[in-house]
């Protein structure tokens, strides 16, 4: 409740708007790409989107996968599972930034 208390005061103290001059600024705007550099732009914005529906999955049926796998009736280590795979992941991803695509697509083949 304290922490509730503190942001609630924090929010309070918070400096009012101005009228509608400042609103325009807070508004959207269209993005703009340059038409060359529009096709690395959409694949940017379909791996970051196929990145985040991969791991809503993981997330969702990771302790399902975890307890089929390990069958354990422990969910701490479970979950322990699930994250070190997870930090595994991000530590493979940042080590392979150097790594040609395709070479990392060959590499992924079964």
């Amino acid at each position: 409740m304290a922490v509730v208390a503190v942001v609630l005061a924090a929010v309070w103290l918070l400096p009012r708007g101005e009228g509608r001059g400042r609103a325009g600024s807070w508004r959207p705007r269209r993005l703009l790409v340059p038409s060359e550099r529009r096709s690395v732009f959409l694949g940017g914005v379909l791996g970051i989107a196929d990145a985040y529906a991969i791991g809503a999955v993981y997330v969702g049926l990771g302790t399902q996968v975890g307890k089929a796998l390990l069958h354990s009736a422990n969910s701490l280590v479970d979950g322990a599972v699930i994250a070190l795979s997870a930090a595994a992941t991000g530590i493979v991803a940042m080590l392979s930034r150097q790594v040609p695509s395709l070479g990392k697509i060959i590499a992924g083949r079964p």
